[in-house]
């Protein structure tokens, strides 16, 4: 604590830490508890004779195994902050990572990566980061949010190609062991030593603003809206709206980019250019996000969601139509990087402009159990489809109607409206 609060009398604003804290276990996240797959999957295959059907089924369940663990972490982060769940989140994911370089048997890597390393991905990424840069920002929220999950895509360009270079330097049981090693020194001792739950708790105001600022300006301050519980929430058409939008809205475009590579060398493209086709999706995804934080500050954000998912339905829809034209699939993945990489943004900012900072987390953890139902079904469809077809352009029409749906579901997601509870009246009773 007395750490924090010697930072905190500094010049700079601590929900700067704060946001250096989430950008580091949003790349920690991705890169080492997701971006990994696609790196050990071949040599942990070969090498332990398994089938890559086994190895995949195992880690796109394993997030739906675990997700129910939101229900229980959402109201924790709004009572006592994201510090403990994401230093345990960093906690199990390292130690799972480790126990990987250790696995024998088909049940030890079911145990591991089907069960502990996706709980410690829940417990750290999966509402953590968003609520505790909620918390610290109101109106800089988009932007901060912005650089914060920056960090998702720069865990893609940064672990993956270190994991590479491991894999042939060490192996892959000795780079599972150096992963996990960097995830513990990336995220628990720092969130152990840093992380605070809301500025009032160091003396200090949302945004870095200063007490007396508003006396000074003859404004008062905004008092903070009132918590919403899981109920009330649920009871406003915007929290099913939103719910079903954001799954939907990336339903299609996630069930792409799962089967894009090899959709791309299936038509003879080299692998350097479907990997450059690729990267250019993530090099899109990175740029689009802080100008898209600048904007969602001062646009409705229900038009800001309604935008991506517009982008991404283009991007899907120029798939059916432009072949093997080089030019132009850059261009489509360009489009499709530009909608996808503001999802994880304007999640997070929706869903604590719209319930406020000290409900975020109860509420939007029921709503990440339908995410989880719904995300991994696009990769399986697109799979499926493809065993029957040979082909990808049937599946491609069918993300294309989810992704108008989608839109369509975004736009009518109007700010919810809390309402009143009726003061309750004692009836007077006459004396005798």
């Amino acid at each position: 604590m007395a750490l924090a609060q010697t930072l905190a009398r500094r010049r700079i604003y601590y929900g700067w830490y704060i946001a250096g804290l989430v950008f580091a276990a949003n790349m920690t996240s991705t890169g080492l508890g997701g971006g990994t797959s696609a790196t050990f999957i071949k040599p942990m295959t070969q090498d332990l004779v398994w089938s890559r059907m086994f190895f995949s089924t195992v880690v796109s369940m394993g997030m739906l195994a675990a997700s129910p663990a939101s229900l229980f972490i959402g109201p924790l982060l709004d009572k006592r902050g994201a510090r403990l769940p994401m230093m345990a989140g960093g906690f199990m994911l390292g130690a799972g990572l480790i126990a990987m370089g250790f696995v024998q048997t088909q049940w030890q890597f079911a145990l591991v990566r089907g069960l502990l390393v996706p709980l410690g991905i829940v417990a750290l990424s999966q509402l953590g980061p968003s609520v505790a840069v909620a918390n610290w920002f109101v109106k800089k929220r988009g932007r901060v949010m912005a650089i914060t999950t920056m960090g998702l895509t720069t865990g893609f360009f940064t672990v993956t190609p270190a994991s590479a270079f491991l894999i042939e330097e060490l192996g892959w049981r000795q780079a599972w062991i150096v992963l996990g090693l960097v995830g513990w020194v990336l995220v628990p001792l720092p969130m152990a030593l840093l992380m605070r739950r809301r500025p009032e708790d160091l003396g200090l105001l949302t945004d870095g603003e200063r007490p007396g600022a508003q006396a000074a300006t003859g404004q008062p301050a905004a008092p903070s809206p009132a918590p919403w519980t899981r109920k009330e929430a649920m009871s406003t058409p915007t929290f099913w709206l939103l719910a079903f939008g954001f799954p939907l809205g990336v339903f299609g475009v996630n069930g792409t980019l799962a089967h894009f590579f090899a959709y791309l060398t299936d038509m003879d493209f080299t692998t350097q250019t479907a990997t450059l086709l690729v990267m250019t999706v993530y090099l899109a995804a990175l740029i689009v996000k802080l100008p898209l934080g600048f904007i969602a500050e001062r646009v409705p954000v229900r038009f800001c969601i309604a935008s991506i998912f517009i982008l991404e339905g283009i991007a899907l829809a120029l798939l059916t139509v432009v072949g093997g034209n080089k030019p132009a699939l850059f261009l489509t993945a360009f489009i499709m990087g530009l909608g996808w990489g503001g999802q994880p943004l304007l999640v997070g900012l929706t869903w604590a402009n719209y319930y406020g900072r000290m409900s975020q987390g109860r509420v939007q953890s029921v709503a990440q159990i339908i995410t989880a139902l719904i995300n991994p079904s696009g990769a399986i469809l697109a799979g499926w489809t493809y065993d029957r077809t040979g082909g990808y352009k049937g599946i491609f029409v069918v993300f294309i109607a989810t992704q108008v749906l989608a839109v369509v579901l975004a736009l009518l997601a109007a700010p919810p409206k809390k309402r009143e509870r009726a003061p309750t009246i004692q009836k007077e009773v006459p004396s005798t």
